[in-house]
């Protein structure tokens, strides 16, 4: 039948028909059209007939609307940790976690997308030891370039993530806090001193940390800029009171909480 279809000049059509749809490989369809597998090859070469293979790295949701709580929550410790690499810091979307911690958000990664996954054994380097480290990727320039335009993620080390947050309900947006201060904040909590913090570069726009405190009636908050001997740069925005922190983990916390890190969760809990 397949032959008799062949010699009606429809070649293509059957070719596309048995190597796209049916998935047949080339010595199958050599034997239905009684061809060798070379004169396949050939006629599969000359209508350019190639099957697409699957992206080894994806990110789900291309639009990059409507997103669900797993992706708010990402793209919120994408804003702390991740960072672009490769071809002009146009190819790769990469997040470095310490290994443990992938563990806990590895399920919520995977909601997102279809990662590359690398992990680094522990090791001791100039006397300094280093924890387990798993690298995430994204291999996807198209992807990325939306990263660009519309978030501003190529700026992200010293802009507030002003354009995105602007795509996100504000009902939801304690899931993007949660998972930005899961990746640059930190919870001091012992029984002579209560702190939070986050840190990040020394030009760093706070303003929409100063907006969300304001937000949840934080009124006494205080930057510090600091270098040094090394000429290390950084900025922090703090809070020191219980009452500070209570307001900020009811909000970070008010839903969902099997979205991020429990080691963070389990820490502040009480204060809820």
């Amino acid at each position: 039948m397949y032959l008799v279809i062949e010699k009606s000049f429809d070649m293509e059509k059957i070719l596309r028909k048995l190597f796209i749809r049916e998935q047949k490989s080339a010595s199958q369809i050599a034997q239905i059209l009684d061809l060798t597998t070379n004169q396949v090859y050939s006629q599969l070469t000359k209508y350019q007939i190639r099957k697409n293979k699957p992206k080894a790295t994806q990110w789900f949701n291309q639009t990059l609307k409507n997103f669900t709580d797993e992706e708010i929550y990402i793209l919120g410790f994408l804003w702390a940790d991740g960072y672009l690499n490769g071809n002009d810091k146009k190819r790769n979307l990469q997040c470095e976690i310490i290994h443990d911690d992938f563990l806990d958000l590895e399920k919520t990664f995977d909601k997102v997308g279809k990662w590359g996954k690398h992990t680094r054994a522990a090791s001791i380097k100039n006397g300094v030891s280093r924890k387990a480290r798993t690298t995430l990727t994204i291999s996807d320039t198209k992807l990325i370039a939306k990263f660009i335009s519309l978030l501003d993620f190529d700026k992200k080390s010293h802009v507030s993530p002003n354009k995105l947050l602007k795509i996100i309900p504000l009902k939801r947006q304690y899931l993007f806090y949660r998972g930005y201060i899961d990746g640059d904040g930190c919870f001091y909590i012992t029984d002579k001193a209560k702190h939070f913090f986050i840190g990040s570069t020394y030009n760093q726009d706070w303003s929409h940390i100063k907006n969300l405190f304001n937000k949840l009636k934080i009124q006494h908050y205080n930057i510090q800029k600091n270098v040094s001997k090394l000429g290390h740069k950084d900025s922090r925005i703090r809070i020191s009171s219980i009452d500070a922190i209570q307001k900020l983990v009811a909000y970070l916390y008010q839903d969902r909480t099997d979205i991020g890190l429990k080691r963070k969760y389990e820490k502040v809990k009480n204060y809820h």
